[in-house]
C-alpha cells in the first residue's frame, strides 16, 4: 500500500514501506515520514532523515521532506563547509523541537506552512534564504551566526528571540502576527541595498528592539505603538532621527506628486504614532524628535498653494518646528545684528537725558554700534531706561518691527532649548 500522503507531496516518499493507522475517517497507510505524530517509527526515523539529507548534500541535489512529522527533538549539527546543508523543503512539516547548530549552507531552506513547537538556530552560516512563510511557530530562537535573508511573511509567532543573529540582505515580517518578539544586538545590516521589512504586522503583545541598528528597517503600516526601542541606532538627517521609509530610495523625483504625497502621509502617520507613544511614556525627548519628523512629513504632503505650508515653512525656518535651538538662536542673533546695523545706518540720536558716558561713545563707529546694540536690547526687552530715538520714519518702522519679531524669536529659542534639553 502506498503512503496516503504521496499524492499530496508529489510522491517523494514513493517506495517507502507503510503501516496502517486508523482515524475518524477510516484506515490509512502511512510511510515512516508521514505517519501521525506519536505513532511514527521513532527508532529509525531520525537516521532516515539524516540519510536523505546527507545523500542530497553529497550529490549537490535538493531534499524534499514536505509534510514530514518530526515527533521528537531532532538536531542538525553535522553539516559544515565540507558537507553543506542541502537545499531542503520542510513545507507542511510538523516539528516538536528542531535545532540547527553550526551548520553551513548556501542553499535555500523552506519551512512554508510548517507547524513548529520550538526551533533553535545557533551560530549558523546560511548564505541563502531561509523561509518560514505561512508557518505557525510557538517558540523560535536565532542565536548568533550570519544569514543572508529570512522570510517570515504571514507567519504566526508566539515568542521569538533574535540575539546577534546578523541578516546581511533582508528580513521580512510582512503580514505577520506576532505575540512577543525580542530583537537584540547586531541583527540588521545597514549597508548597500539591505532592506528589512516590519510592514503590515499585527503585534499582540510587544516587539522589542534592544541595541539594534534600524537604519534599513521599514515600518510602513506597522503598529509602532506596540514596539519598544532601547538604545537603537537610527538613520539621521542632521540631529533628527528618522526611519528608513522617509529616505526610501524607491521614492524618487521620477514618481508622480500623488505617489510621493501618499507615501509621506504614511510616514507622517508613523511619526505621529511614535510621538504619541513616547508622550504616553513621558519620554519628552523622543516625543520631540518624532514631532519634528511629523511636521517635516506634513510639509512634504502640502503644496505651496496651501497656506498651511507657508506657516509651517516659516515655523521650520525660524526654529526647526521648535526642536532646533541652534537654528532658533542663530536666527535670533542674525535678526538683532541686522536691526542694529540698519538702525545705525538710518540714523539714531541720543535723547536729551542721555548720560555723558553714553554720548561720548559715539565718537567711533564701533562705539556707536556697541551703544546702539545695548540700547536696542533694552528697548526690545521693554526696559524703560533707554537713551536713543530714531530720526526718521524708516528707522521707526524697523524699530517697531524689531520689538515684535525679536521677542517672538526669543520665545522660539527658549522653547527649542527647553525641548532639546528636557531629555
Amino acid at each position: 500500500m502506498a503512503c496516503c500522503k504521496m499524492g499530496k507531496y508529489d510522491g517523494w516518499c514513493s517506495g517507502e514501506q507503510t503501516r496502517n493507522f486508523s482515524d475518524s475517517t477510516g484506515i490509512h497507510g502511512y510511510c515512516i515520514f508521514h505517519a501521525p505524530k506519536k505513532e511514527t517509527f521513532a527508532d529509525e526515523f531520525n537516521q532516515r532523515v539524516f540519510d536523505l539529507l546527507r545523500d542530497a548534500s553529497e550529490s549537490s541535489s535538493s531534499c524534499n521532506l514536505r509534510g514530514t512529522v518530526f515527533p521528537e527533538m531532532i538536531e542538525f549539527d553535522v553539516f559544515d563547509r565540507n558537507m553543506p546543508f542541502p537545499e531542503t523543503d520542510f513545507s507542511d512539516c510538523s516539528f516538536e523541537f528542531v535545532r540547527f547548530t553550526d551548520i553551513v549552507s548556501n542553499n535555500n531552506i523552506t519551512f512554508k506552512d510548517a507547524k513548529i513547537n520550538k526551533i533553535v538556530l545557533s551560530k549558523c552560516n546560511l548564505d541563502s534564504v531561509i523561509s518560514f512563510e505561512g508557518a505557525e511557530i510557538k517558540r523560535a530562537f536565532m542565536i548568533a551566526g550570519e544569514y543572508s535573508s529570512a522570510n517570515f511573511r504571514k507567519v504566526e509567532i508566539g515568542y521569538a528571540f533574535f540575539n546577534n543573529a546578523f541578516f546581511k540582505v533582508s528580513v521580512e515580517f510582512t503580514d505577520a502576527i506576532i505575540d512577543k518578539v525580542l530583537v537584540r544586538g547586531k541583527t540588521f545590516s545597514d549597508e548597500g541595498r539591505a532592506l528589512h521589512l516590519f510592514t503590515d504586522i499585527k503585534i499582540l503583545n510587544y516587539l522589542r528592539f534592544e541595541n539594534v541598528c534600524l537604519k534599513n528597517v521599514s515600518f510602513l503600516y506597522a503598529d509602532v505603538s506596540r514596539m519598544e526601542f532601547m538604545g537603537c541606532d537610527w538613520d539621521r538627517i542632521g540631529s533628527r532621527r528618522i526611519i528608513f521609509d522617509e529616505n526610501n530610495p524607491d521614492i524618487s523625483p521620477k514618481h508622480s506628486d500623488k505617489v510621493k504625497r501618499e507615501h509621506y502621509i504614511k510616514v507622517k502617520d508613523i511619526y505621529n504614532r511614535l510621538k504619541q507613544k513616547f508622550k504616553n511614556e513621558h519620554n519628552d525627548g523622543e516625543a520631540s524628535n518624532w514631532h519634528w519628523g511629523e511636521k517635516e512629513m506634513w510639509m512634504l504632503t502640502l503644496t505651496w498653494k496651501d497656506w498651511h505650508k507657508w506657516v509651517l515653512g516659516l515655523y521650520r525656518f525660524f526654529c526647526g518646528f521648535g526642536e532646533n535651538p541652534m537654528r532658533a538662536g542663530s536666527m535670533l542673533l542674525v535678526m538683532f545684528i541686522a536691526i542694529v546695523l540698519i538702525l545705525s545706518g538710518s540714523g539714531m540720536s541720543p535723547m536729551d537725558n542721555a548720560p555723558s558716558h553714553i554720548t561720548s561713545g559715539l565718537d567711533s563707529d564701533f562705539g556707536k554700534l556697541v551703544i546702539i546694540f545695548i540700547d536696542l536690547f533694552k528697548q526690545m526687552t521693554f526696559q524703560k531706561d533707554f537713551y536713543f530715538v530714531t530720526t526718521n520714519l524708516f528707522g521707526e518702522i524697523i524699530k517697531t518691527l524689531g520689538k515684535i519679531i525679536i521677542p517672538v524669536q526669543a520665545a522660539f529659542f527658549v522653547m527649542a532649548l527647553r525641548n532639546r534639553f528636557r531629555r
